[in-house]
């Protein structure tokens, strides 16, 4: 029966650092990448990350790229505050080329949640690449539809059943992101990242 470092306890810097340099260490069997999408791991894997000796370095950063990237496009609030904190910490290790990209890259990702003022469609493909794009992964963006208010924008994957959206204003640049479509509905179904509160609460 194979065991994973998970099954041995909680996950944190020590595991982390253990799995990071043994090539054959799993965390979990499936998905181990989700288990690291912790904004209080930040130290930890920007460190690994720019460690030229950790045999996972690379990996360690495309996970920190994807989850950073996914964590942006959603627009909570927390995510946003946690990102520029981990943006601080970056610093240290922006010497890295790698590091130094993803620097660069999410600054630009925090630009396009907080832009306002008129958007066209270079920039709006442009905000989509970098919204819905990373180091782990490039695929085609496209503008799929154009109204008076806004650009519906479509990435599509490899795979041809998994897209995702954004659709961004003209008027405001402000965007609105779904990876989901339920078959016959007129749109994506987006998220909403405001709390809902009763009403008269």
């Amino acid at each position: 029966m194979e065991r994973y470092l998970l099954d041995e306890g909680v996950l944190d810097e020590v595991m982390i650092r253990r799995w990071a340099f043994d090539l054959e260490a799993e965390l979990v069997q499936q998905d181990e990448d989700l288990v690291l999408h912790d904004w209080s791991f930040a130290a930890t894997i920007l460190d690994l990350a720019a460690d030229p000796s950790c045999p996972k370095a690379e990996y360690l950063l495309e996970i920190w790229d994807d989850f950073t990237r996914n964590s942006t496009v959603h627009q909570v609030p927390s995510d946003l505050e946690a990102a520029r904190q981990a943006l601080s910490l970056a610093e240290a290790y922006k010497h890295h080329s790698g590091i130094a990209r993803w620097i660069a890259d999410q600054r630009e990702r925090l630009k396009c949640v907080s832009r306002t003022g008129p958007t066209d469609r270079a920039t709006a493909l442009w905000m989509a690449d970098m919204m819905l794009n990373g180091l782990a992964r490039s695929c085609p963006i496209d503008i799929i539809l154009e109204t008076a208010a806004d650009f519906l924008v479509q990435m599509s994957f490899p795979n041809p059943s998994y897209k995702e959206w954004l659709l961004i204003s003209k008027a405001t640049g402000g965007l609105r992101y779904s990876r989901y479509w339920p078959e016959g509905a007129a749109e994506p179904s987006w998220f909403d990242p405001k709390p809902r509160h009763r009403a008269g609460s």
